[in-house]
Formats: structure tokens, C-alpha cells, sequence
């Protein structure tokens, strides 16, 4: 028994150990600088914030400020990329008809981290009531000009939305609509084009994206193909609508909590006669 007690003692002190050696590796969120928000305490993104603004480069504008990793960009490669950033959050605001400004983002500008690492690009985009939180975007490939900076500002202005395919799907358009980089999903090609190929062939993951693209919600994805596949169709699927409802309308849908109820009551067609209606133009 005294041996026994011993040593799970010593398996407790132990788990103690390694439990105090997490929460001390992990920093905590800092009010002026989090973006994901208490997360467990803790921000997401917090090491990667942090680093960039230790060892790079500041740089401000009018319109945003940029975090660039030390040693990542020239000179001439950050300024075009910032005076790229700066025209994407015109063009967006000037397409949505939505402006971004203090009174409803709780900041002016809006802050990009760029850095050489590869992960996917992405954004923070919740705001008050919830504190601690600011909208901020992480860019990646901006190397090769190949970051998805006018997609990730979409979802930066856009930020009051419920179903996936209509927020990625909006950001994919825009971002080739506006003239931004060439860029995941469809890398410079024609979404529309894509998306009649990849469905004229039945691709196995496009087919099983499509079953998710006009669902309520957050679908899983079975594997990285079936994602980009359904930011490819859902890309295609929103360009159509937009032209036919308008912005005012789709961003009323975007925004509702049921987008197939919403569809219904805002064009008097359930979502099915649209969706049939797309793929029977693209196909």
C-alpha cells in the first residue's frame, strides 16, 4: 500500500507539473491586442500577433494597418500590397453599400498581420457586444501575390452572417469581381467556368460539395477537396444570385438566420427552384 500511495503521488505531481508548464507556454489574452477573444482564457492567434509585432514592420494608412514579419516583403512588395488592401476595403464597402467605421466596428482601421508561414489565411470578425474582440486578418503567400486579401476583407465588412456558403461564397466573387489577387479557391480561373467543368464531369468531391452548397449552416467537409469545391460552387452559386436579387436583397439573406426560409419570403421561390436554376446555366 505505502508504495502504491507513493507512487500515484508521484503520477499526480507529475500531471500538475505538466498542467502548470501549459498554462505558463500558452500567454494569456491581453484586451488591447486579442482578437479571437477569451478562448479558455487565451487568444488563438495571440503567439503569431505578438511575434510580428516584436521583431516587423508597422505600417499605417487612412484605411488599415499593416504587420509585416520581419524580413518577409521588400519594400516595394509591402507598399503594393498595402495600397492594394487600402482599394479592396473601397471597393468592398462601395459594392455593399456598407461603410467601415468606428461607430459600428469599434476601430478605424482595420489590421493586417502578414507573415511567411503556411497556414491558411483568415480573419477575426466578432465584434462588440463581445469584448476583447477586434477585427483582425492574417495573411499568408503574399510572397508569390498570391493571398487572398480581398476575400479576407469581404469577410472583415460582411461580418453579420449565418450560412457558409453564402459568406465564402460572397468573398470568392467579390474577390474576383473587384480584382483581387489570384488567389484560392479557383487561383485566377473563371469560378463560373470551374464550376461548370468540375460539375459536367461529376467530379466525386464537387458532387459532394454540392449537396452542402444552399444548406443552412456550418456543413463538415469530408476532406480538403470537397472544401474547395464548395467554395468554388458556392462562389458560382452566389455570383448568380446577386445578379438576380440585387445586393440590398442578398445581404438580407446572408444576414437572416434561416437563409432557406429567408429566400422564400424575400423572392416568393423556395431555395431549390434557385439552386436548379444556377446549375442549369452553369452545367
Amino acid at each position: 500500500m505505502p508504495k502504491r500511495r507513493t507512487r500515484n503521488s508521484f503520477l499526480a505531481t507529475g500531471l500538475i507539473a505538466a498542467l502548470m508548464l501549459c498554462v505558463v507556454s500558452v500567454p494569456y489574452a491581453d484586451a488591447r491586442e486579442c482578437s479571437y477573444g477569451p478562448y479558455t482564457g487565451r487568444c488563438r492567434d495571440i503567439g503569431l500577433m505578438r511575434s510580428i509585432k516584436m521583431d516587423g514592420e508597422k505600417r499605417v494608412s487612412a484605411r488599415s494597418i499593416l504587420w509585416v514579419e520581419a524580413d518577409y516583403l521588400s519594400e516595394n512588395e509591402a507598399s503594393n500590397l498595402h495600397q492594394r488592401i487600402d482599394a479592396g476595403i473601397g471597393a468592398v464597402e462601395k459594392f455593399l453599400g456598407i461603410p467601415f467605421s468606428r461607430k459600428t466596428y469599434r476601430q478605424e482601421k482595420i489590421e493586417f498581420f502578414i507573415h511567411g508561414r503556411r497556414i491558411p489565411s483568415h480573419t477575426i470578425t466578432a465584434y462588440s457586444p463581445r469584448k476583447y474582440m477586434h477585427p483582425v486578418v492574417f495573411l499568408s503567400f503574399a510572397k508569390g501575390r498570391r493571398t487572398p486579401y480581398l476575400h479576407e476583407t469581404v469577410h472583415i465588412i460582411a461580418w453579420d452572417w449565418n450560412t457558409l456558403w453564402l459568406k465564402e461564397g460572397l468573398a470568392v466573387h467579390l474577390n474576383d469581381r473587384l480584382g483581387g489577387y489570384a488567389a484560392f479557391p479557383n487561383f485566377g480561373e473563371s469560378v463560373d467556368d470551374f464550376a461548370g467543368r468540375v460539375l459536367s464531369r461529376e467530379f466525386p468531391p464537387a458532387m459532394k460539395a454540392l449537396d452542402l452548397v444552399g444548406e443552412n449552416g456550418i456543413p463538415r467537409f469530408e476532406n480538403k477537396a470537397v472544401r474547395r469545391m464548395f467554395y468554388i460552387l458556392a462562389g458560382s452559386y452566389a455570383g448568380y444570385l446577386l445578379r438576380e436579387w440585387g445586393v440590398e436583397k442578398f445581404m438580407r439573406i446572408y444576414a437572416a438566420k434561416d437563409a432557406e426560409a429567408a429566400i422564400l419570403k424575400e423572392t416568393g421561390k423556395p431555395a431549390w427552384q434557385w439552386k436548379e436554376a444556377w446549375l442549369g446555366g452553369v452545367r
